[in-house]
């Protein structure tokens, strides 16, 4: 709906939606550079939605050649080795001003240095969010645990025994009615 005007219901003004992929490995296995999906029913192949999406995973290390460009080769092997050595060898300026910027941005102090705390906030972040899903983990077992000692008629200040937990905790759990009692 975001791709959209405000109010409109029309989803054929939609515009087709690309979405392309760049790794330095093969995903699939069949070493090829491009790998393109579009929208088909699993049980009925032939069907087809046709919306537009289509989801491009290039892999840097393909093996077959044939049908790209020149230039789409350079940069598959200039993505594989950034170097100095690696950019002189390409005929491509795009490639050449590409590599270009790829310094300015790796000489940068100022960007190398926003760099690192963007990595090092992503890395907190990260860190956070699996702490917090164990958390949620936890209390999901925890609140299961507790419902089948309740309907094996257990009280909760024998489950808080058992489970060797605070009581005020076990009666939390009872008194949502996470279980039925």
């Amino acid at each position: 709906m975001s791709l959209l005007e405000p109010g409109s219901t029309d989803f054929n003004k939609l515009k087709d939606l690309t979405t392309i992929l760049i790794s330095p490995f093969d995903i699939f296995g069949y070493e090829l550079y491009r790998y393109t999906f579009e929208e088909r029913c699993v049980e009925v192949p032939e069907l087809r939605l046709d919306d537009g999406a289509r989801r491009i995973f290039i892999n840097t290390k393909g093996k077959n050649p044939e049908g790209f460009t020149e230039e789409f080769l350079e940069l598959m092997e200039y993505i594989n080795h950034t170097t100095d050595e690696a950019a002189e060898k390409v005929k491509s300026e795009k490639i050449k001003k590409i590599h270009d910027r790829v310094r300015t941005v790796k000489g940068s102090e100022k960007v190398g240095v926003k760099l690192m705390q963007k990595w090092e906030e992503l890395a907190y972040a990260r860190e956070e969010g699996e702490l917090e899903g164990e958390k949620k983990g936890e209390l999901v077992l925890l609140v299961s645990l507790v419902c089948r000692k309740i309907k094996r008629g257990l009280t909760p200040e024998t489950i808080a025994d058992q489970l060797e937990r605070e009581l005020p905790e076990i009666k939390r759990i009872c008194d949502r009615r996470y279980c039925r009692l």
